[in-house]
């Protein structure tokens, strides 16, 4: 059975994932830092974790935050993910595209990534590197 850490799990998306999940067998680890969603996660009887508790051998990892703060919890997660996930690893060209995509996704401006020309951009620079 697939473990999976929930961060944001007691905000509106956060809920219904949770909401949805409680329904399955799933081993599923709820990461919450806000106090009202916390309260959000105790009134449906679930309990949040640490992110080191959630994370250790979790094998699905679900972020639900917000667009604008995705950058900050990645940022504030990569310590944990590289600990809980010690075999977990990618090869150059996934690297290279994970930094590429951490300067441009983590703005407020993250959709243009996805135009077909930046599309293009972006691969002739990962393959040129």
């Amino acid at each position: 059975m697939a473990s999976i850490a929930l961060i944001g799990a007691g905000g509106k998306m956060g809920c219904r994932i949770a909401d949805n999940r409680a329904k399955t067998n799933r081993d599923v680890r709820h990461v919450e830092v806000s106090e009202p969603s916390r309260a959000r996660l105790c009134e449906r009887g679930l309990t949040a974790q640490s992110v080191g508790h959630a994370l250790a051998g979790a094998e699905v990892v679900i972020l639900a935050v917000p667009d604008n703060r995705i950058g900050m919890v990645c940022e504030q997660l990569n310590p944990n993910l590289k600990s809980a996930l010690p075999g977990g690893t990618f090869s150059d060209g996934a690297k290279l595209a994970i930094e590429k995509a951490k300067r441009e996704l983590f703005q407020p401006d993250w959709k243009k990534v996805f135009e077909p020309e930046a599309i293009r951009r972006s691969v002739l620079d990962i393959t040129r590197a």
